[in-house]
């Protein structure tokens, strides 16, 4: 009995990293991660009652997404996630910060991340989702200033719209879109509008 289960969770363990491998491979080229890296910007940022975060952020959709695409350019570059309805896809998040110790901070490890519906015809902020979860799936600790969070975004709650996802350290740079088609409008933050 004990050798099926081992074997059962060596072959799930094995297809989560060839699903891993095969998307970054395949989705490298819609989104440059590299770029990502330079063009991203530091930012304080509390979770909870936690201590500040000062990281870098970049983005890697692995799986699942139709499109990933930056829609903005500046300081704060904002990316959108395209993902169908009904659907599960796994985006990877490097922090890397050359002030902080990343280990030791939450990054969405606990309790998983609500996302927050964005009302796009009336242009603000509608409300946080608390029925769903963004979770971490899987996490890889580069250094301790360097780590990269995999979470998993199950879209079967979620209705047809635009989502802000407020991982850690990204203020408005990451928007999960549900859909077939990214959202090319004006954000909230762009008329100074933020809750």
């Amino acid at each position: 009995m004990m050798k099926r289960g081992f074997s059962l969770k060596f072959i799930l363990i094995s297809l989560i990293s060839i699903a891993l491998i095969t998307g970054s491979i395949t989705l490298q080229n819609i989104i440059n991660t590299n770029d990502a890296k330079e063009t991203s910007y530091m930012i304080n940022t509390y979770i909870g009652n936690g201590p500040a975060i000062y990281a870098k952020v970049s983005f890697n959709p692995i799986h699942g997404f139709i499109i990933a695409l930056k829609v903005r350019d500046g300081d704060l570059p904002t990316y959108e996630f395209v993902i169908p309805p009904n659907s599960t896809g796994i985006l990877a998040v490097n922090y890397y910060s050359d002030m902080n110790d990343l280990t030791s901070r939450e990054l969405g490890v606990i309790g998983g991340i609500n996302p927050l519906k964005i009302d796009i015809q009336k242009n603000k902020f509608d409300r946080y989702i608390f029925d769903v979860k963004i979770m971490v799936l899987n996490y890889t600790i580069e250094n301790i200033h360097n780590v990269t969070v995999y979470y998993l975004i199950d879209t079967h709650k979620l209705d047809k719209g635009v989502y802000l996802l407020p991982f850690p350290s990204t203020m408005f740079q990451a928007i999960l879109v549900v859909g077939e088609q990214p959202y090319l409008g004006s954000f909230p933050w762009d008329n100074k509008i933020y809750m």
